[in-house]
């Protein structure tokens, strides 16, 4: 990146939830039932560094013969998968067919899995790290051939740095590349409220501590009996006392978010077992019990609900949440919603934000059975382009936009007028408006030279309320940048093997005491059962996998 930008140049307009056109950056944050799966990271022999391409200017040639695909995709809006306007254009781009197959939030992980169980995956699919991991070419083409000669432009991006210094993650321990990931660099998690409510009630400019937030929480529903308190989205009292790990002392995120995997030492330690998980439980606890956090975190908060609740003034807490709901008060008198930095526990200890930067959780996969695989990769591959990068992101040149003599894009008047009489027709707020006709924007990837996509995200200036994200990313960055993060190393067959034996009982055992400590149906006095019943169901054999598995791969670097 060029030193003369900042990255607020390089993001000028990008909003708060960005993916790479599929769902969000993270993975939905359920309630966890097992263990961590096995990650396979590293091939036993690293794949060799492919020379550099230079990204080619056009679009993919069309297919010679009319070819159709099934693209099974994640969607912002439900009901507009197939019908965005980059939908339309990707036909004619590719010179295809294509059967659109929409998947909303929380469908993804089911609904694949079903599928990749029975061998029936769709051409293309959007995937998750984990469920590519389990199956791989039962249900999943291996892509490495076919990457190698028909996708130059991935292969080029795959080598830039930083991709390069980690490459090794999206490669499975027998050198298999089964999907096509990306690059994300960006925070899209922070601790969002009402600051127009803490000024209310006096809490602003004092809110430091998770206590200050208890506080804060509890002194506006006192006021108002309809406000619900704090929230998480797709979240559960799991996911909370996950948030609540750092100010405990827990830190250092693995492979994923949402885990309690950390490394102390250069060694893998579960911190399900760890004093650290025990006040974060006890505190979350705390929470539920008096009345601060919204009811339907008992299980899962599901993914539909949260932004009409932060309109309507029922939620003004999201411990970890979208950065980008700050951005939900733009309709709505009165009302301001902010991110900021995660606040320090009851000693000081500083706390973590839930943002994962690097290779994505998510993917896209190509279906085993797909008669069209080539085709598939091409069109998945031309993102990697400048041009492909731009159709993706603000759609087609003099339909959608237009580039002003300063070199700058912006959106046409067409556009922008569609999206203000959507939004006065549909009540729906103006990000959603806009990923319903493109999508989710991908700001954050950086493709372009610096200062092309700079001028390329111009064109969200002005209409998505997008000073405030960018407000966020640099008051955000500098603390994900700050917080450990360890990636899960490969494992051989049989270690995967008994650590699917291990963890089918261990996780059920574990989620289902936590849920009971978290809502307060057990006491906190079972904690050292709880701990020794872990031990004795192999928790430490788990730990004892890993560690030799980090071992072999610290030996092969």
């Amino acid at each position: 990146m060029s030193a003369k930008l900042s990255r607020r140049d390089l993001l000028k307009g990008a909003s708060g939830l960005v993916g790479f056109a599929l769902l969000s950056a993270c993975g939905p944050k359920a309630t966890p039932t097992t263990a961590p799966a096995a990650a396979k990271a590293e091939p036993t022999a690293a794949p060799a560094k492919e020379e550099a391409t230079v990204a080619p200017t056009q679009a993919p040639q069309p297919a010679t013969e009319r070819i159709k695909l099934a693209f099974q995709q994640g969607e912002a809006v439900p009901g507009s998968v197939g019908t965005r306007t980059n939908d339309k254009a990707m036909m004619e781009r590719y010179g295809m067919d294509i059967e659109w197959i929409g998947l909303g939030y929380g469908q993804v992980s089911e609904k694949l899995n079903l599928q990749a169980a029975a061998d029936e995956v769709p051409d293309i699919s959007v995937c998750l790290m984990n469920i590519n991991n389990d199956f791989r070419d039962a249900a999943f083409l291996k892509l490495n051939d076919i990457v190698e000669q028909h996708a130059p432009d991935y292969r080029a991006y795959m080598d830039k740095e930083p991709q390069a210094n980690s490459k090794w993650r999206i490669y499975a321990s027998d050198g298999g590349l089964y999907a096509i990931y990306v690059y994300l660099q960006g925070p899209w998690w922070g601790w969002v409220y009402r600051k127009d409510l803490a000024e209310k009630l006096g809490f602003e400019g004092k809110l430091n501590t998770v206590d200050d937030y208890y506080n804060y929480v509890k002194a506006a529903k006192a006021e108002d009996s309809n406000i619900l308190g704090a929230s998480i989205i797709g979240g559960s009292v799991h996911t909370l006392a996950w948030n609540f790990r750092g100010q405990f002392g827990s830190h250092g995120t693995a492979n994923t978010n949402w885990d309690w995997w950390t490394m102390e030492d250069g060694k893998w330690v579960d911190h399900r077992l760890s004093p650290m998980a025990k006040e974060a439980v006890d505190y979350t606890r705390k929470w539920w019990v008096d009345g601060i956090v919204d009811p339907a975190m008992e299980t899962n908060t599901g993914w539909e609900k949260q932004p009409n609740e932060w309109k309507q003034g029922k939620l003004i807490l999201g411990p970890n949440e979208y950065q980008g709901f700050s951005d939900y008060d733009a309709d709505v008198p009165n009302m301001a919603i902010v991110s900021t930095t995660p606040p320090s526990g009851v000693t000081g200890e500083k706390g973590m934000l839930g943002n994962n930067c690097g290779w994505n959780y998510w993917d896209y996969v190509i279906g085993r059975n797909s008669k069209y695989p080539v085709e598939a990769v091409k069109m998945l591959q031309d993102y990697y382009t400048c041009d492909g990068w731009t159709f993706r992101t603000i759609g087609v040149e003099g339909q959608d936009w237009t580039k002003r003599d300063d070199g700058k894009y912006v959106f046409t008047q067409q556009v922008l007028d569609k999206f203000v009489q959507e939004q006065k027709e549909s009540g729906i707020d103006g990000l959603s408006v806009f990923r319903k006709h493109f999508g989710y924007e991908t700001a954050w990837v950086e493709v372009c030279d610096p200062q092309t996509t700079a001028n390329v995200n111009y064109a969200y200036v002005g209409n998505q309320n997008t000073e405030e994200s960018l407000t966020n990313y640099d008051l955000l960055m500098p603390w994900v940048l700050d917080q450990d993060q360890y990636w899960l190393p490969s494992l051989t067959p049989e270690e995967e093997e008994e650590l699917k034996t291990i963890n089918t009982d261990l996780g059920t055992f574990h989620s289902e005491t936590w849920q009971a400590l978290l809502t307060g149906k057990q006491p906190m006095s079972e904690w050292d059962n709880y701990v020794k019943e872990m031990e004795s169901m192999g928790a430490h054999r788990v730990e004892e996998i890993w560690n030799t598995a980090q071992e072999r791969h610290n030996a092969s670097m």
